[in-house]
């Protein structure tokens, strides 16, 4: 029977904020209570060792940094179980178990003052936040797929993506903004188990919230973790490049413009350009060296050569190349106007996977000698792994600075004059920053930077140039820091107001904004489906890493004045930029990984996205011998559709994006 015509519409005031399904506002409603407890435990740490159990400020300080790591690798374990064991709902509720025995735990030692209580609660928790944090987002995105959820007219599938990510980003904010506030206060009057306390109440509420619609959920089945396999594969290609090359293969990597190792036959990176230069050749154009391939026309060219015809070229289009598509809802069509759309479909997705392939066989240099030995989806998970790694080691400097507000910043602030204001407050500047300047970005800034992009095509502002503009943002604002600080030893105690620190918490949120919120995204959509949750994890785990140096540095420079240390703070991150760039300009991004929105292979590609796991009679999911085959709609991984087409009698625009975080 022929599916009727979707419905054209605008979005409501609540899609123009959060869209899709109501299951999606239950997670991020959850987001916002957990990251309550989170921000507010840790806004209050610090004191609580030196006041009840007698720290000194640097061994405080210390236990600060190595908690806040140790939230932050633990997510590798998250990501890991979630794609190999659970999933990724059943993962967040065991994890969130874990999580409030030890807030809990933190809570009741407050109560009696036992140290040992105190740090079993503190790895409790990190172990907790750390496992579900690879987790929540990609979960909230992958609600996005529910074919019953109709989104607005004209609104592409990366569009939708994108707002999410950003509400997501917000509801964090929000959660952390009320904890700073409130729970200090809680502290002030009441003492810190009773702060402590009420944060462990709204953490056992954020799990009934999660749970609440756990029936209505759209999950995806966990394939198993190939995490051995992908380290498998990139020790088996540094075997053989040893083996034919010599040891250090990877010197001729650097130096050989035309090698395919690093990019392929003929990579447009930085050092070929200097190469092509050098030797009289023409080099390539700046657009083409700072753009980080998103543009992917020939895809479409050869989607629309092969379905033969523009309607369909158009659905394969939004499979290949997201953010060329222009998906609008389409008039309803019959089976037989357009022959065999299962096929005409299944060929656009084919296609696509095609030239997925050709760009990660690309990426993928070195590997490509070991496909022989190796599956093709080996080769090409772990190709995208590898090309994601670099950018995240860089990234965790920015960490290394933007945590710095959480104490040097503090300790800056008690030398000034507070006013009415506690120091363990001033942390809520930041995600008052965000949710206020957040919106002000997605519907000003950056559209005025994509306009700009349009005229003068090397300002386009792609994911790898805006993270580029984060981490210069973040070094001016440590020299802005160490001008303060200047200023605070040459005036009498007490007497600088601390006003003179919000422009640097600006500029900090500016930063955040920039990196943070892109770098979410980005990670998100360049991660091979199975490998999603190990790569959100990495992304956490260049945070730990940020973190550790951090606390490194803070340590080794204890003789340095305190305007000295931000200066060179803001030296390393201006170094690291550098870094940066080389990496970026070199780097390749690869078309979207393409699903069907039907299941195009029968009742076992029908299932794919229901998970099995312990808990399938919590969900009310049957046995898989008795799942239905509608009960598995896919969705095109970027599809939406295009202006009045029809892939035979199936509408595509309910079909949303569902790569994640």
């Amino acid at each position: 029977m022929a599916a009727s015509a979707v419905e054209r519409r605008g979005p409501t005031c609540c899609e123009r904020i959060l869209p899709g399904p109501n299951t999606v506002k239950f997670v991020v409603a959850s987001e916002v209570s957990e990251r309550f407890t989170y921000y507010g435990n840790k806004a209050i740490l610090t004191l609580f060792l030196t006041d009840v159990f007698l720290f000194s400020d640097p061994d405080a300080t210390s236990i600060f940094f190595w908690y806040s790591a140790g939230t932050y690798l633990a997510p590798l374990l998250g990501g890991y179980i979630s794609d190999a064991y659970l999933g990724k709902m059943f993962t967040i509720i065991d994890f969130s178990i874990v999580y409030i025995i030890g807030a809990a735990a933190l809570t009741l030692s407050a109560i009696s003052e036992q140290m040992w209580l105190a740090f079993i609660g503190l790895v409790l928790i990190a172990i907790g936040t750390g496992g579900i944090k690879p987790c929540v987002a990609a979960f909230g995105a992958q609600q996005l797929m529910d074919p019953s959820y109709n989104p607005p007219t004209g609104w592409t599938t990366q569009h939708l993506v994108s707002i999410f990510f950003s509400s997501f980003y917000l509801s964090i904010n929000l959660g952390s903004l009320f904890a700073y506030l409130l729970l200090p206060l809680a502290r002030r009057y009441g003492g810190f188990e009773a702060a402590f306390g009420a944060a462990t109440i709204v953490l056992t509420l954020s799990l009934v919230v999660f749970v609440l619609p756990c029936r209505k959920y759209l999950r995806e089945r966990p394939k198993g973790s190939i995490l051995a396999s992908i380290l498998a594969v990139i020790a088996a290609g540094c075997s053989e490049q040893c083996r034919t090359r010599g040891t250090f293969w990877w010197l001729s990597c650097c130096s050989s413009s035309g090698s395919s190792v690093v990019h392929g036959d003929e990579p447009d990176g930085l050092m070929s350009a200097v190469k092509r230069t050098v030797a009289g050749e023409e080099p390539p154009t700046p657009s083409a060296l700072l753009d980080d391939g998103e543009d992917h026309a020939s895809a479409l060219d050869r989607s629309e050569a092969l379905t033969g015809g523009s309607e369909d070229a158009e659905s394969a289009s939004m499979v290949a190349s997201p953010a060329s598509a222009k998906p609008s809802p389409r008039a309803g069509g019959s089976a037989a106007a357009h022959g065999e759309p299962e096929k005409d479909e299944a060929a656009a997705v084919a296609e696509a996977a095609r030239v997925r392939s050709m760009a990660l066989r690309e990426r993928a240099g070195c590997l490509n000698a070991v496909r022989g030995k190796f599956s093709d989806e080996m080769v090409d998970g772990a190709a995208s792994i590898t090309a994601i790694l670099p950018v995240f080691s860089i990234i965790a400097l920015f960490w290394a600075l933007y945590d710095q507000q959480g104490n040097t910043w503090v300790l800056q602030a008690k030398r000034m004059d507070l006013g009415p204001f506690e120091p363990d407050q001033l942390g809520a500047i930041n995600p008052l920053l965000v949710m206020v300047m957040l919106p002000v970005y997605r519907a000003a800034i950056l559209p005025c930077l994509e306009c700009l992009g349009r005229r003068c095509p090397i300002l386009e502002p792609t994911p790898l140039k805006r993270m580029g503009v984060g981490m210069l943002l973040a070094s001016f604002t440590f020299l802005l820091s160490a001008a303060v600080e200047f200023v605070i030893d040459s005036s009498p105690p007490k007497s600088v107001s601390v006003l003179l620190q919000l422009p640097q918490w600006v500029l900090i949120t500016i930063a955040e904004i920039f990196l943070s919120v892109t770098g979410l995204e980005w990670a998100y959509t360049q991660a091979d489906r199975n490998l999603q949750g190990v790569c959100m994890a990495a992304w956490f785990f260049s945070n730990g890493l940020g973190d550790i140096i951090g606390g490194l540095l803070y340590q080794a420079t204890k003789s340095l004045s305190q305007t000295a240390i931000y200066l060179m703070f803001a030296a390393l991150m201006v170094v690291a930029f550098g870094v940066y760039a080389v990496i970026a300009i070199g780097y390749k991004s690869v078309p979207p990984e393409p699903v069907a929105r039907r299941a195009l292979g029968g009742d076992e590609e029908a299932q794919a996205l229901v998970e099995d796991g312990p808990y399938d009679a919590l969900a009310g999911i049957p046995r898989e011998d008795s799942r239905p085959a509608s009960r598995g709609s896919l969705g095109t991984k970027y599809g939406a559709a295009a202006d009045d087409a029809s892939v035979g009698d199936v509408s595509l625009a309910p079909a949303l994006g569902r790569r994640e975080e």
